[in-house]
């Protein structure tokens, strides 16, 4: 069942929503069970079924009982959370790479560049031939770091823009879903 990117399957997912019923959503999410959007709906889908079975045998409709649209939307908030939450821990490597990396390089630099004066102590002589090959060695390693940094700031980067687009979908969603609810059990 992975055979949908999770971005597109929250895309479709999203497209479909506000012309469906929970019942028509129920299919959908078992067809694109990766994506956040599906799993936030399974779990205020889950807590609507939680509702209505306790409203079975009760003279009160669902609709009257209080609190129940709010249980639903609390099971939505905290679905969302839990999947973002579990997104941005994905995320957290890059940006320690990232944010480190060019420290490593600078500290590579450093240690080549007190090889550099070392050698120019021991042989007494300040000549270019003398601190080149230790110099352009010790930026080798600023160079490696840079080289680790800039991939990773830039795919966290992505990472981070698209999490933000899933919260801002996973929100909307939850609207959506709520009003559906409301059409069809909240009468």
């Amino acid at each position: 069942m992975h055979t949908l990117p999770v971005a597109l399957a929250a895309i479709d997912y999203l497209s479909i929503v506000r012309q469906s019923s929970p019942v028509e959503l129920s299919v959908l999410a078992l067809l694109v069970p990766n994506s956040p959007i599906s799993r936030v709906f399974c779990a205020g889908y889950e807590e609507l079924s939680k509702l209505a079975q306790s409203k079975e045998g009760h003279e009160n409709a669902m609709s009257e009982r209080l609190g129940g649209i709010e249980n639903v939307e609390r099971a939505l908030n905290r679905a969302s959370t839990s999947q973002i939450t579990e997104l941005e821990s994905r995320v957290s490597f890059l940006g320690t790479v990232g944010a480190t990396a060019p420290f490593v390089g600078l500290f590579g630099t450093v240690m080549g560049i007190l090889s550099a004066f070392n050698e120019i102590a021991e042989k007494g002589n300040a000549s270019l031939s003398t601190v080149a090959a230790p110099i352009g060695n010790a930026l080798v390693a600023t160079a490696a770091g840079l080289f680790a940094a800039i991939p990773a700031v830039v795919a966290y980067n992505s990472f981070v823009s698209r999490i933000k687009v899933f919260d801002t979908e996973m929100a909307n969603f939850s609207s959506d879903f709520l009003n559906i609810i409301k059409r069809h059990f909240f009468k």
